[in-house]
């Protein structure tokens, strides 16, 4: 059955926004007072459990007290102005997902963007980078999505329902643990494309990982150094190829140093 949607998360998948999201804690925990820097080491260990959209409050919230509950939502409200970074200095779009949306398009698959991300700084990331495009690219846009929802009433069946697409003929693409999680308890087909080897635990909840959505020149023989050098992006083709293979050529091999993709 060949793929008819494609799901697309936007950090890390659509774009690199670990710079940006990194201004934006270190900014928030300055507004509110808090005598607390983040290294890029520690935002990439929150997010790897959390989620980027969640990661600030979950990882500081020891800080506050129960009744303190206002002082969290502050918290949250600084970490948003992320959309003032995007604003005077987007981030970088992907080149493997740019190349996946055209060739997708090109074949008539359709695409939609599942973010837990808030609605203003995932508008100020679209139109950054498609202008007034983005509305006839993507049939979809979920924002705010609840990754912890019940499968049934998750972001992902959303989108399933409102496009009236089989759930055998779609492929979730994201780079946080969440979104794969939530993608693959809706029957989802999932791939991982965050680059970090060390991010192991949320490529295991993928059938596939594709850092960058790049393929390795040589999957049999795939390093870090390899992936990270080439320059052949996944395709829709490659996508129905590999989907289409036996399950011991389309799952994630139980060891990081072995997680290629297989062609």
């Amino acid at each position: 059955m060949g793929i008819e949607l494609l799901t697309l998360g936007l950090d890390g998948v659509m774009f690199d926004t670990e710079e940006a999201h990194l201004w934006s804690c270190n900014a928030a925990f300055k507004s509110c007072g808090l005598d607390l820097r983040w290294s890029v080491q520690q935002l990439r260990a929150a997010v790897r459990q959390h989620g980027v959209t969640h990661a600030i409050l979950e990882m500081t919230r020891q800080s506050f007290r129960t009744s303190d509950s206002h002082e969290a939502a502050r918290l949250v409200a600084e970490k948003n102005r992320f959309h003032e970074f995007v604003a005077t200095r987007g981030p970088m779009l992907h080149g493997g997902c740019a190349q996946l949306i055209d060739n997708a398009l090109a074949r008539g698959c359709k695409l939609a963007v599942v973010t837990a991300m808030p609605t203003r700084s995932a508008t100020a990331l679209l139109e950054h980078a498609f202008g007034t495009a983005l509305h006839s690219m993507f049939s979809v846009t979920v924002t705010n999505a609840n990754f912890k929802a019940p499968p049934d009433n998750g972001p992902h069946r959303l989108v399933l329902r409102t496009l009236a697409i089989d759930l055998h003929r779609c492929v979730a693409i994201d780079a946080d643990g969440p979104g794969l999680d939530a993608a693959q308890r809706s029957g989802m087909w999932t791939v991982a494309a965050s680059p970090h080897a060390h991010e192991y635990p949320n490529f295991s909840r993928a059938k596939l990982w594709c850092p960058n959505l790049q393929m390795p020149i040589q999957p049999s023989a795939c390093s870090m150094m390899s992936v990270e050098k080439q320059s052949r992006f996944l395709t829709l083709d490659h996508l129905n190829t590999i989907r289409g293979a036996k399950s011991k050529h389309a799952t994630v091999p139980k060891r990081p140093a072995d997680a290629c993709m297989h062609a």
